[in-house]
């Protein structure tokens, strides 16, 4: 897929940063304690103790990102670019404290990422406080089609080098990890929603305003792929009991010379109003197979088959 936006994970003051831990960075830690004269005035400077910061140039033990942040902070700036950048450019591996397991950090939002962000606000979960404080760390996603899952738990391996777990019940298929680093990569990064999340999801700020259209539509197509479908009456319909994220996704088709219908729907007082955004005009439903479609099969494939009915014969 193609190039995305550089992600700077050495900005910002996001939750859980002094729990999560960088490797593979000892030099970088020797030029920053030689900046600040040594180890002791370092360590005092961040209040971290003297046994734990010497080693961090030896590599014998992780530097907690916040700290880290901390460190670099109190540097100049023509400094701080520079170490920076040579801390951005290594294959930067995190983990979280007692965790012997790392995860690689993606370098930049790429289509890939955006999509699997947009399969998650979909289908998918992240465990809210309640469970993280049982040390639950889960991120999942549930399918009703068993490539689309593999097709999903492909692009996690690539992103995080995690292998995430199966499992099946009847027709549904799902596809869950459990990772504290990616809990603080999602919501730190991206303000996703932890579960119950159903009404408040919205697409991240980061993808919106990326200014790389390939990243938002990379995002809405796993949106479609997760709560879309291709109606009876052969129409591309989103739906979701989140209102503004129905809004952001009928504002992009119309930026791009769509014609969306959006509706609210509601069953009855005990359930939460139905969001929907549709495309019925033939013109939009073959621009809508050219610039987003599916990835999910099933709904590629009758997609594809009303695009072959209804396009005009050259």
């Amino acid at each position: 897929m193609p190039g995305g936006l550089e992600l700077d994970f050495l900005e910002g003051d996001f939750f859980l940063d002094d729990e999560i831990y960088i490797n593979g960075i000892k030099e970088e830690a020797k030029d920053l304690l030689h900046y600040f004269g040594g180890v002791r005035k370092a360590s005092e400077l961040i209040n971290c103790r003297y046994s734990r910061v010497k080693e961090w140039p030896m590599g014998r033990k992780p530097i907690p990102l916040g700290k880290l942040k901390e460190l670099l902070n109190q540097c100049d700036k023509k400094f701080k670019a520079k170490i920076k950048t040579r801390i951005l450019n290594k294959n930067i591996l995190l983990k979280s404290r007692y965790s012997p397991h790392s995860i690689t950090l993606p370098k930049k939002i790429t289509p890939e990422l955006a999509y699997v962000i947009g399969l998650i606000l979909g289908d998918g979960f992240i465990a809210g406080k309640k469970a993280n404080d049982n040390g639950n760390w889960t991120v999942a996603v549930y399918f009703d089609n068993f490539e689309h899952r593999e097709l999903y738990s492909k692009a996690v391996r690539n992103l995080f080098g995690i292998q995430p777990k199966q499992g099946q019940d009847g027709s549904c298929y799902n596809c869950y990890f459990g990772s504290k680093a990616v809990h603080w990569f999602f919501r730190g990064f991206f303000s996703m929603e932890t579960s119950p999340k159903a009404d408040k999801i919205i697409i991240p700020s980061r993808i919106i305003n990326c200014g790389k259209e390939e990243i938002l539509v990379a995002c809405i197509r796993g949106l479609f792929d997760s709560d879309g479908t291709i109606t009876a009456q052969k129409r591309a319909k989103y739906a979701s009991t989140s209102q503004k994220i129905v809004l952001q996704v009928a504002s992009f088709l119309k930026e791009n010379d769509f014609h969306p219908y959006v509706n609210e729907w509601l069953k009855s007082k005990k359930y939460k109003p139905l969001y929907t955004v549709t495309l019925n005009r033939k013109q939009d439903i073959i621009k809508f197979a050219q610039q987003i479609s599916f990835i999910h099969p099933e709904k590629k494939r009758k997609l594809d088959e009303i695009v072959a009915k209804i396009s005009p014969v050259v």
